[in-house]
């Protein structure tokens, strides 16, 4: 990537419009982080089945790697892009960059060719993570080495016009120092202009849980114990908690945590003054605590203050994909079971799971599996209601959104905001001639291919 040189994208002639997204010959892992950005840079303006044989315009070009992309959407349509970078030669930073929606993908006024820095001092950076502030800004958080054998976690506020938020130190702001092991943090607003920010530390012989608050004007929440507030203990080591808004201020947290029968899920949420919301215990509430592993987990909001959380759940063999839904109340709504409900009782080997809201309190999820030919990758797609059931018009099983020749893997989504959405994934039934290619589809709110 690092040595690409940008060009404008090139759309399929069939296309019924020219669709502003771009193609990028980057790994699979980075693809998956890139698609919603990618559509979010053409505006949600795709063609219903869009074809992407192109190049594409770089959002950075510096020298050395550039590697683990994040993205997330901006306020109007434009998106932030995030990543790990060696441009230096010695020392891993963390670089951002923000994208318009509007014309050729460029980047926004303010925004340096090679996007801007987030980090200044240290050794290496590692596990980072990104979320939208609240007011069309972004916040990051990641991992520091300084080299002496001990991670910090830092996090970072940066503005629509690139400079960083006033009283966010230049290196990030620090959640906790000390010479203990952190790592695997998450972020997300809260709702003020600050941020929440949570990590597994792995100081001891156990992983704990630890959740911090970050004001807006930079500081770390005085109000809150020094050091963070500790949520829960025995995590599953090196699975990253989830953190999501509840809308009103407060956070949800959710985490994998080591059980006697495998790998269970847990949920707990927390207020502004850093106490538990009423009705919520000690330790959290269950997500799934089915015999087996809950693996590869994630999350997003319900709408309603709640959550909804996806995962590879391993009761059976092979595994499935099952998603639960809790309220900030701690309550788990009619229609949903308390293990989780099922979203694709045929799903093969499935993989490279993603979530979005699917509007009354429901869920749209995509993910690659083998179903139809054990060599071949392919994506599916499905929508749960706000009760947990299969969405009117949807099969059982999942929609496939490809099943062309070829490995279709990595998919990316973004919700259309009518119940529908729009998935993109990693594509090679050309590459042969044009190598990984990225396709996209829309899907309507009834489960079928828009028309086109």
């Amino acid at each position: 990537m690092a040595s690409s040189r940008a060009r404008i994208l090139r759309p399929d002639p069939s296309a019924r419009f020219a669709p502003r997204i771009q193609r990028a010959r980057v790994t699979s892992r980075a693809v998956a982080a890139m698609g919603v950005a990618l559509l979010l840079l053409g505006a949600i303006a795709l063609p219903e089945r869009a074809a992407l044989a192109c190049d594409w315009a770089a959002a950075c070009s510096a020298n050395n790697d550039q590697y683990d992309l994040l993205s997330i959407p901006g306020a109007t349509g434009d998106a932030y892009f995030g990543w790990l970078d060696k441009r230096s030669g010695y020392a891993t930073e963390v670089f951002a960059q923000r994208m318009l929606a509007s014309g050729p993908p460029v980047p926004a006024p303010g925004w340096t060719a090679q996007g801007v820095t987030l980090s200044y001092y240290g050794c290496n950076r590692s596990s980072l993570a990104m979320a939208p502030d609240g007011a069309g800004g972004a916040l990051a958080a990641w991992a520091l080495n300084f080299c002496d054998g001990a991670t910090r976690i830092r996090v970072q506020r940066i503005l629509p016009d690139h400079s960083l938020a006033p009283g966010w130190a230049l290196d990030g702001v620090s959640v906790h120092d000390g010479t203990a092991r952190k790592s695997l943090p998450a972020v997300a607003a809260d709702a003020a202009g600050g941020a929440y920010v949570a990590w597994v530390d792995t100081t001891g012989t156990a992983a704990d849980l630890v959740l911090a608050h970050v004001l807006s004007s930079g500081v770390v929440d005085p109000a809150w114990p020094a050091g963070g507030v500790p949520v829960a203990a025995s995590l599953k080591r090196g699975v990253r908690p989830m953190l999501v808004a509840d809308g009103t201020g407060g956070v949800l947290i959710a985490w994998c945590v080591t059980a006697a029968g495998g790998t269970d899920l847990m949920v707990q949420h927390h207020l502004a003054s850093s106490a538990r919301a009423a009705g919520w215990p000690a330790g959290g509430l269950g997500l799934c605590r089915a015999a087996g592993d809950a693996a590869s987990p994630v999350a997003t909001s319900d709408g309603a203050g709640g959550l909804l959380v996806a995962w590879l759940d391993g009761r059976t063999t092979p595994p499935r994909v099952y998603c639960a839904r809790k309220t900030g109340a701690g309550v788990t709504p009619a229609g949903w079971a308390a293990d989780g409900n099922l979203v694709a009782g045929l799903a093969t080997s499935p993989a490279r799971l993603v979530i979005e809201p699917g509007g009354g309190g429901g869920a749209l999820l995509a993910w690659q599996d083998t179903r139809f030919v054990s060599s071949s990758v392919d994506i599916f797609a499905q929508r749960l209601s706000g009760t947990g059931a299969v969405a009117a018009g949807w099969p059982p099983n999942g929609v496939a959104v490809t099943t062309a020749g070829g490995d279709q893997s990595a998919p990316a989504l973004a919700a259309d905001g009518t119940g529908g959405a729009f998935v993109c994934w990693s594509d090679l039934r050309s590459a042969p001639v044009s190598g990984a290619d990225i396709f996209a589809q829309r899907l309507l709110a009834s489960g079928a291919p828009a028309a086109g």
